[in-house]
């Protein structure tokens, strides 16, 4: 049974969210900070999977303990993907606000609106090898509605919610997000390899 696990992050929306889902569990979710990591890896590969592995392998240089990342992001299907795992450093150090304006300049004349959310997890230090969990959750780009969230929340529009995820309770996003499908995969093989109890 593991009793605590290092979330490789000091985000608070995602501390916040893998805290409530591992607490029915009786799992400690420990940040970087209350760690004493001070430590920010490079994210510079091509793929989600690849930016979660780099951050848990350095990481785990630091601490033995279970440790979760992820890589995460907007993959926008008309342009290829982008801004995909550019998706936080896209016009670096703007606020979202410019961002989507950026990004809806660009779709302007796309036909297709149709976007995903990916998220892969990195669960790390369990087992001989690392082990990845995919969460995705489609939608389409819109103009933007809703302060709820964060990122691009307030211009991609679920087809699952019927609404942009801007405009979402945090307890409705949590039940389709790419993020939450994630964890969901992960808390199962936890489960079925009785890592945590049911």
């Amino acid at each position: 049974m593991i009793t605590k696990l290092l979330i490789a992050s000091n985000n608070k929306h995602k501390v916040y969210e893998f805290k409530k889902i591992f607490s029915k569990y009786n799992v400690e979710i420990i940040t970087l900070q209350e760690a004493n990591i001070d430590c920010d890896p490079e994210e510079k590969e091509s793929s989600f999977k690849e930016n979660a592995l780099i951050k848990a392998r350095v990481i785990s240089e630091y601490t033995d303990l279970p440790i979760i990342s992820d890589d995460s992001g907007l993959e926008i299907h008309a342009l290829n993907g982008f801004p995909g795992v550019m998706s936080a450093r896209f016009m670096e150090g703007r606020p979202y606000e410019e961002k989507y304006i950026e990004i809806l300049k660009m779709m302007k004349d796309k036909k297709d609106k149709s976007a995903n959310f990916k998220t892969v997890l990195c669960l790390y230090n369990l087992e001989k090898d690392p082990l990845f969990f995919e969460g995705i959750v489609e939608g389409e780009i819109v103009s933007s509605k809703g302060d709820n969230g964060f990122g691009y929340d307030p211009i991609f529009y679920s087809c699952d919610l019927h609404k942009t995820f801007g405009q979402a309770e945090d307890e409705e996003k949590n039940s389709v997000s790419h993020r939450g499908r994630a964890i969901e995969k992960m808390i199962e093989y936890l489960k079925e390899n009785k890592y945590i109890g049911r």
